[in-house]
């Protein structure tokens, strides 16, 4: 389907959707018939796993219950004995006999607490012989499952979803990985690739729609903020005064006492979204964030339309007066609800934005089938810009981890499952685009795959997904990864990481806090003190499929396989 897509909404919910499950069901069905395993072998393994898995469950429960009546089995006992202790000391006057009962209940707590730990050992030994037992005999059947399921397991591929994709909207293409050509092809349109040295490249997904360029990223950022910690102390004084009928009376009084401290704290913030290149509207400028109004009623939207409408009046009058050329859209839902008011070419806006492509947009904003108005959209001439709550809490990443099982079926449902949820994220992505028939006149219409070397990016999204082996010893926050690139060697590239994160120690300062008892107090307030760490290390980055060696940790993504090079 090569066609342009007029209403991205419309066609999702009576074409797209349906289309690419049936795509997704088909390209499973025939990897399962390559891989030619056996479902009923694999459920019949799966349902002896899980019976075992139950079993160990419910031992381990035996456990837990057998360890908790010992323990409260004893308090109580001493419990009892020092009550006995109290009575005798109270009620027995005879020395004699006082010390002969205090001596028998301690018998008695000892003899009481030796056979109960005698009896609930025992249960807990025959529990454990048992779980270990149990345990040998799933982890077989563990095993024999994976052997069931590897054949399948081993045709899955990074490149799954998109070749998926594609297959569902042709007129999308997907790189191998971000290269520096596909780079080149974005900054021609205004795209920075700067990367700040206070940030990471987490993710990103490259490609073409309709042959222009279009980069995915997810990036983490950390910056430095403050954090405000409190503290309380309770105080209690007491006073005298005379009463009614002239006698001394006291009264306690108590006071909570607070206090704060402001402390530096790093914090962390992601950002992911969709930079694509386009010719068309090549002056125009505006940005527009997401306000979720498919969450509001008609009433509301129609409150929120009037009021919009005044401000836009006010505008086209101080427009007026300055010389300016701004002017409302007839269609003033749109030009409230997508509030692109800070536009700066409104010819080009309107050649951008003609009545389908409002209606199209508006659409989107409205429905709860996709994600609504969760995006915003910043064009800065031939660069334009998505951002989306769903791609924040979504992925770029397409690796076969999101599908392997032991489980055949369970394999089968993450497949499907994932590939259709990547498919509704990236098209909802592109929707605020292909509302735009514009940009398919303006479109080049190449559709290739660029390849070239590596980018710095991709070299931050390998170490980031690599990163439980590249933080700081005693790391207690969040890594930023910076990569450089260290030399080739026998078809590897050698690439030095340096994390940086923070270790932290509690600490407390002692404010002074005058009380109401007309006293000075310290009052204690705990906060976190956060410590710079660093760790460099060397990865060694070969193309996957490349034999690893036995002892090294390893991850295969975008093409490429991971492993340290030291530590």
């Amino acid at each position: 389907m090569n066609e342009p897509i007029f209403s991205p909404l419309d066609f999702y919910v009576n074409e797209g959707k349906a289309r690419h499950e049936k795509n997704v069901d088909e390209y499973f069905a025939a990897l399962k018939a390559r891989a030619n395993v056996n479902d009923a072998e694999n459920k019949a393994t799966v349902a002896k796993y899980n019976a075992k898995r139950a079993e160990i469950d419910g031992l381990e429960n035996s456990v837990s219950g057998y360890k908790r009546l010992r323990a409260w089995s004893i308090f109580g006992i001493i419990i009892a004995w020092l009550i006995a202790i109290t009575v005798a000391y109270h009620y027995i006057p005879q020395a004699a006999l006082q010390a002969f009962v205090i001596a028998a209940c301690l018998a008695t707590a000892i003899t009481g607490i030796v056979l109960i730990c005698k009896h609930t050992s025992k249960k807990i030994k025959g529990f454990s012989q048992r779980i270990a037992t149990e345990q040998t005999a799933a982890d077989g059947y563990f095993l024999q499952a994976q052997k069931q399921a590897a054949p399948l397991n081993a045709l899955f591929d990074d490149e799954d979803a998109l070749k998926l994709f594609s297959k569902t909207l042709p007129f999308v293409s997907f790189d191998d990985y971000l290269n520096e050509s596909r780079l080149a092809d974005l900054q021609a349109y205004g795209y920075t690739p700067y990367i700040d040295v206070d940030e990471t490249v987490t993710q990103t997904l490259s490609g073409e729609l309709y042959g222009d360029p279009f980069v995915f990223e997810r990036r983490l950022r950390y910056y430095m903020g403050e954090e405000r910690y409190t503290g309380s102390k309770t105080i209690s004084w007491t006073t005298t005064y005379r009463d009614s009928q002239g006698r001394t009376q006291t009264q306690t009084h108590t006071q909570t006492l607070y206090a704060s401290v402001v402390k530096p704290k790093p914090f962390y913030r992601e950002s992911a979204g969709l930079h694509y290149g386009n010719d068309a509207a090549p002056d125009l400028h505006f940005s527009r964030s997401g306000n979720h109004v498919e969450r509001k009623s008609r009433s509301q939207i129609e409150r929120m339309v009037r009021a919009g409408e005044k401000k836009i009046e006010r505008l086209v009058e101080k427009a007026a007066k300055e010389g300016d050329d701004f002017t409302g859209v007839l269609n003033t839902e749109f030009d409230v609800l997508f509030n692109a008011l800070d536009r700066d070419d409104e010819l080009q806006f309107r050649q951008t934005f003609t009545p389908l492509a409002q209606e199209s947009t508006l659409k989107l904003l409205l429905s709860k089938e996709g994600y609504g108005d969760d995006f915003s959209f910043v064009k800065n001439g031939k660069l334009n810009t998505i951002s989306s709550d769903h791609a924040l809490n979504g992925t770029f990443s397409t690796g076969v981890h999101h599908y392997i099982s032991h489980d055949i079926a369970q394999a089968e449902e993450n497949f499907k499952s994932f590939n259709n949820a990547f498919f509704k994220s990236l098209y909802f992505d592109f929707a605020p685009i292909l509302a735009i028939p514009l940009y398919k006149e303006y479109a080049a219409v190449k559709n290739t795959r660029k390849s070239g070397r590596v980018s710095q990016h991709v070299l931050e999204n390998l170490a980031y997904a690599f990163r439980m082996y590249l933080a700081p010893d005693n790391a207690q926050t969040l890594s930023i990864l910076k990569t450089q690139t260290l030399r080739e060697e026998n078809g590897a590239l050698l690439v030095g990481v340096t994390a940086r994160a923070f270790d932290t120690e509690e600490r407390v300062d002692y404010i002074r806090v005058h009380g109401g008892d007309g006293n000075w107090h310290d009052v204690p307030v705990y906060w976190t003190l956060y410590i710079p760490v660093q760790r460099k290390t060397v990865i060694r980055i070969v193309e996957k499929g490349n034999e690893v060696p036995a002892d090294k940790p390893y991850l295969t993504e975008k093409s490429f396989t991971v492993y340290l090079e030291n530590g």
